[in-house]
């Protein structure tokens, strides 16, 4: 039976073709029926807009699947009606309180675009993380380095060892010039904080004890098959200590703009409130 309804319904949509380019006949063409309920073919038309399928197969897939799906929900919908009470069918408050909150909800966001001032400056955001440093304690490893991967045969590869300790910018430059035409991979924004464990997944680094890893290497060679790899660890933080601003930068924006929602939201609400008692339209009777 599931395999007709399949086949009935590729047929349909050929069919459906020329329904969507032709005037509909009197009778309006359906693709599917469950009792007394029927998807019409200009449902599905619905599937298409703004949509581009490389095959017709994709096309005749996508509105299978749909038709399928709105057969099981009727299917199901008839078996809750015939099976449930009248109290339990009695769902009208319930699609109320969804239909309120729904509009609450997209009132709330067109207020939020139209009124939120999403600009935090750097002052803002750095007076923020100074008066709640409690907040900010590290649960995991941080460190801030620079590296660079390279062919252990590369005549480079002494010259960029010793650019790699110098911390001027002229040799910095000098240093992103050779590492572009001679490395393999490299990293040496130094001033952006990164998660250990993330670094560790990049660079062959065996740490059994991280936070002793971190005290006791600087500068290291690490070897593996025809490359080496050239690391210089500039700062590091360990779990349980006070972050830094730079690593909870993203962080700490996002909470500026939580509360300024939050605000923007409850005065929102007192206005309206009090725009409603000055106008009477409130009116809460005494129990």
């Amino acid at each position: 039976m599931h395999a007709n309804l399949k086949s009935m319904c590729s047929k349909m949509l050929l069919i459906g073709s020329l329904f969507l380019s032709c005037t509909t006949s009197p009778e309006k063409p359906y693709v599917a029926r469950v009792n007394d309920s029927y998807l019409y073919l200009s449902d599905l038309s619905e599937l298409y807009n703004d949509k581009k399928f490389s095959s017709a197969e994709d096309s005749s897939a996508l509105a299978n699947a749909f038709i399928m799906q709105w057969v099981r929900n009727e299917v199901l919908a008839n078996k809750a009606q015939q099976n449930l009470t009248e109290d339990e069918k009695n769902v009208e408050s319930l699609i109320e309180e969804y239909r309120n909150s729904l509009l609450i909800y997209r009132y709330q966001e067109k207020l939020l675009h139209e009124r939120l001032d999403t600009i935090v400056s750097e002052s803002e955001m750095l007076d923020y993380f100074n008066q709640h440093q409690d907040n900010f304690q590290l649960n995991r490893n941080i460190v801030r380095l620079i590296f660079v991967k390279i062919a252990k045969e590369k005549k480079s590869l002494r010259k960029i060892q010793r650019l790699l300790k110098e911390n001027n910018l002229d040799d910095r430059q000098e240093l992103l010039s050779n590492c572009m035409m001679e490395a393999e991979k490299y990293y040496l924004d130094d001033e952006v904080w990164l998660e250990f464990d993330e670094v560790k997944k990049e660079l062959p680094l065996q740490s059994y004890h991280d936070e002793h890893f971190l005290k006791n290497n600087k500068n290291l060679q690490v070897n593996e098959g025809d490359f080496v790899y050239l690391i210089n660890i500039i700062d590091y933080r360990t779990q349980n200590s006070a972050s830094v601003f730079d690593f909870e930068r993203d962080k700490i924006r996002n909470l500026i703009l939580q509360k300024r929602k939050n605000e923007l939201l409850q005065k929102m609400q007192n206005d309206l409130l009090k725009e409603a008692e000055l106008s009477n339209s409130i009116e809460i009777m005494n129990k």
